[in-house]
């Protein structure tokens, strides 16, 4: 009897032990990478890490921060990253280059989006012959491409630079360049380091220009594991829903996770975290793609329909996806 009860309790700890292995091996968290800039503007992403709403999807999130959007698609190209954020005009070269696809619009904005200039310059007249800063390649064309129609002057009443949003505020207060097209808070560090030597010209609003982050996936993973790309996707979600409620918190999450000052991070209680493909989604996306095709930065028009995969979001509600 002894024996059968020894034997007993040791099949019980062998059952329970494999129990436990078992439930560690099905919530072992999935490592994932997500490339990023460094303005606010992806402060849905840090309000859904740090507010757990990853970890409760079972994703542990690596953030890696770079100079701009753009410079993080670049590196997205040469590596094995599942995930980057950027502006809507590299992230739609993405799916031209490489197969990737958009698979959710994550936040837009007209306030953000600053030209940033000398002093002297009063007006968008006095553009004319000055060189500005911008990523080439980027949104911030756009953003130039707009001033230009808004205001009726023809093409090359002003130059392009190529620089990093870093080297923009350093040329401006040296007087290398006249002014600089970027985002918040680059405006802050520019009248920070600058003071009476630069001001605020316009804000993207005001030319019909509005920065759209928009959140790209490797074409293979969506193939190979789309439920990690869906339930990412839900936690982002959350935490946009979560940002857009809680602006005063969302500000303190931004500022710690960027070192901003709590003044340069107030910017994120401008923006919008809707997360859905919609008319405005389509429309805006579509005038974007219209300006790349004609400045040959696609080699033909962007299918919409395998540039973007909508599953993930209509998965997370199906309330956000239009069809188009």
């Amino acid at each position: 009897m002894a024996q059968r009860l020894i034997n007993r309790r040791a099949v019980l700890c062998v059952v329970a032990g494999l129990g436990a292995f078992a439930s560690s091996v099905s919530f072992a968290a999935d490592s994932v990478t997500v490339f990023l800039g460094t303005t606010p503007d992806y402060a849905n992403l840090y309000v859904a890490r740090d507010k757990g709403f990853f970890e409760k999807e079972g994703i542990k999130l690596d953030v890696r921060l770079f100079p701009s959007g753009s410079a993080a698609t670049d590196g997205f190209r040469s590596g094995k990253v599942e995930f980057v954020a950027s502006g809507e005009i590299p992230a739609m070269r993405l799916c031209e280059v490489m197969n990737a696809k958009i698979v959710a619009p994550t936040g837009y904005d007209g306030f953000s989006p600053v030209l940033m200039v000398k002093s002297e310059i009063k007006s968008v007249e006095d553009l004319r012959g000055k060189t500005l800063g911008t990523r080439i390649g980027s949104s911030g064309e756009f953003f130039a491409d707009l001033l230009q129609k808004k205001f009726d002057l023809p093409p090359g009443t002003f130059k392009l630079t190529n620089m990093e949003p870093a080297d923009m505020v350093a040329a401006l207060d040296r007087g290398d360049i006249d002014g600089f097209l970027w985002f918040s808070p680059f405006e802050e560090r520019s009248a920070t380091i600058s003071g009476s030597k630069v001001r605020l010209l316009l804000r993207g609003g005001e030319v019909g220009y509005t920065n759209e982050v928009t959140l790209v996936a490797r074409g293979d993973l969506i193939a190979e594991n789309p439920d990690l790309v869906k339930r990412f996707m839900k936690a982002l979600v959350q935490g946009s829903d979560y940002a857009q409620a809680n602006r005063d918190e969302t500000v303190n999450i931004v500022a710690a996770a960027l070192k901003l000052d709590k003044k340069a991070a107030e910017v994120t209680k401008q923006m919008h975290f809707p997360i859905r493909f919609d008319a405005r989604t389509y429309e805006r996306y579509g005038q974007a793609a219209e300006f790349m095709l004609a400045k040959k930065m696609l080699p033909k028009p962007l299918d919409f329909k395998t540039c973007f995969w909508t599953d993930g979001v209509a998965s997370a509600d199906p309330t956000r996806v239009e069809t188009r």
